[in-house]
């Protein structure tokens, strides 16, 4: 339907001109002489003649659905269908902005008025409703409903480009990486943030303290080491005699937990490469680690 005002349609409908095919079998020329540009302007954006610029529909910056359930539920399980739905709309609205997240809020509301955040995390950016509902199905499998649950609101407000790597028929590589990661956020979401890490590097330049673990996927201090052994003893062994070294390296400082050591590679008898150190205060040399 042509939007057209009433004074020009009553024009039309003067002439026997009721339907737009009637209008499209007469000269554009003609139309302007009688009518004015309006009716030709509009027949030519109607036709695809004359350009027709619209805003766009643009998303809004946050998702967020709720949904009300029919009943009280007391048990993780009768929620898997309405938060499926849930995921599936967050999916739809990822797609529509051609992005993805990496983490969304799932919030219970309690028949008493509370609310219970569930946080789910992921390691890298998505938009597969799929693998949401993987990852929050194991995450409802640990939690325990303290009041009949009668509404859920999903909630996403952080969104980066997701991973969407054609795969490769021959190299499963990447594939791999990606079922590797989904493993990690499966246990993530059963077991806790807290039961999966991985160790990585702290802004400490002493050897006890220069490691700490970190959550899979995030990326730990930046730090620029000379060369040090992965495997670090408990406790420093003492040495008998001064080893042969091959390298040398100072370290000082912690007020609270005060280091004054010379470390140094060392060869031992063996071959085998060494971490040793000599205690500055005491000149005594300890071994501290081993290159395999």
């Amino acid at each position: 339907m042509l939007r057209i005002k009433p004074d020009l349609l009553a024009k039309l409908e003067g002439c026997g001109l009721h339907w737009i095919g009637d209008l499209l079998t007469l000269p554009a020329g003609s139309l302007r002489r009688r009518f004015g540009a309006e009716l030709p302007d509009l027949l030519g954006r109607l036709t695809g003649d004359i350009a027709d610029p619209r805003e766009p529909v643009v998303p809004p910056a946050t998702f967020e659905r709720r949904f009300e359930l029919f009943g009280r539920v007391e048990a993780t399980d009768g929620l898997l269908i309405p938060v499926r739905r849930l995921l599936v709309e967050l999916a739809h609205y990822l797609r529509a902005r051609d992005t993805g997240t990496a983490g969304f809020t799932l919030e219970f509301v309690h028949e008493n008025k509370t609310r219970t955040a569930l946080p789910i995390t992921l390691m890298a950016p998505t938009r597969s409703a799929n693998h949401f509902l993987l990852i929050t199905r194991e995450r409802l499998a640990r939690t325990t409903i303290a009041s009949p649950v009668v509404e859920l609101t999903l909630r996403a407000d952080r969104f980066d480009a997701p991973d969407t790597a054609q795969l490769d028929l021959f190299d499963t590589a990447h594939q791999h990486e990606r079922d590797w990661a989904t493993l990690l956020e499966r246990l993530t979401a059963r077991l806790g943030t807290g039961a999966v890490w991985t160790p990585g590097l702290a802004a400490d330049h002493r050897p006890e303290q220069a490691c700490a673990p970190i959550a899979p996927g995030t990326k730990g201090v930046k730090a620029n080491f000379p060369p040090r052994p992965v495997w670090l003893l408990r406790q420093p062994r003492p040495l008998s005699r001064a080893p042969r070294l091959l390298a040398h390296e100072r370290l000082q400082g912690g007020w609270w937990s005060p280091v004054d050591r010379d470390y140094a590679i060392a060869q031992a008898r063996d071959g085998t490469r060494q971490w040793v150190y000599q205690d500055r205060d005491t000149g005594r040399w300890f071994l501290h680690g081993l290159w395999e």
